[in-house]
């Protein structure tokens, strides 16, 4: 399969694209679904406005395949510059020792109830 995606690298493309489209019309009924079975619940609205969009998205990329696979295109490539952009300020205003690994494993809420414990 990865042989035939190289030699036809189009066809594969727009197969991807009506794979991720069929998901996300799967997934958002099933979140559609979900969200009215459990009314109560306290994230009812986020997911009763996710599904929709879920559901118009992979719609639009089973019935626009080319314009689909352009569009996921641009949107993962936004998704890896706003992601190598975080990691890289993140690492600009790190410690050296968080940087190092040398911080000695501890994660951050245990720095802060050290810091604090200091304080007292």
């Amino acid at each position: 399969m990865g042989a035939l995606a190289i030699l036809l690298p189009a066809a594969a493309s727009i197969a991807i694209n009506y794979l991720i489209g069929a998901l996300l019309l799967i997934g958002g009924t099933a979140q559609f679904v979900q969200a009215w079975r459990a009314k109560d619940w306290s994230g009812f609205f986020c997911h009763a406005l996710g599904a929709p969009l879920a559901i118009l998205a992979g719609a639009f990329l089973v019935l626009f395949p080319l314009r689909g696979t352009i569009l996921l295109t641009l949107v993962l490539a936004a998704f890896f510059v706003a992601s190598g952009a975080l990691r890289g300020w993140t690492a600009f205003t790190s410690s050296r020792d968080q940087k190092l690994g040398l911080d000695g494993g501890q994660c951050s809420s245990q720095r802060r109830r050290r810091r604090l414990d200091d304080l007292v």
